[in-house]
């Protein structure tokens, strides 16, 4: 069982965004404070995206606000899908079609959001960033969610 609840952790963490666990003072797995391992590993994909990116100290300055933004905005629908998700398994059982048909409807009209504001910083990253960099970054995001759940694994070994 503490197996089960490490890996759901750390799948939750990889694939979450970052800011997810920003939900106030509390303890994490092993006693940690929940608040300061966020802060942590914020501070480790700024240093790991700005060096995949290599980005200049004058494009950083420009830069990180922009992304900031973007995250907000991309962690308020995020926060949304979960809340839409749980609203799905908690009646599930008793939800008529109607009630189900308009939760898939709430469930498009959600990914439709996310790929406008997809398409809408994609064109302020432009303003920023070169287009190469701008593919760098996203593969960066990728990437660095691989190596914490890489990470995450190996020490469920140890």
């Amino acid at each position: 069982m503490k197996y089960l609840s490490a890996l759901a952790f750390t799948i939750i963490m990889a694939l979450c965004p970052l800011s997810n666990f920003a939900q106030g003072p509390g303890t994490g797995p092993n006693g940690g404070n929940l608040q300061e391992k966020k802060e942590k590993l914020e501070a480790m994909k700024v240093t790991y995206i700005t060096n995949k990116l290599a980005l200049t100290p004058k494009e950083a300055q420009v830069f990180w606000p922009v992304y900031n933004e973007y995250q907000a905005k991309r962690e308020l629908l995020h926060k949304e899908r979960r809340q839409l998700l749980m609203q799905a398994k908690s009646g599930y059982a008793n939800m008529s079609d109607a009630d189900m048909e308009k939760l898939m409807q709430q469930g498009f009209d959600l990914k439709q959001r996310e790929l406008d504001l997809d398409k809408q910083y994609y064109a302020k990253f432009k303003e920023v960033l070169t287009v190469k960099k701008i593919a760098l970054l996203y593969k960066a995001e990728l990437d660095f969610k691989k190596e914490v759940l890489k990470e995450a694994f190996n020490r469920l070994d140890e």
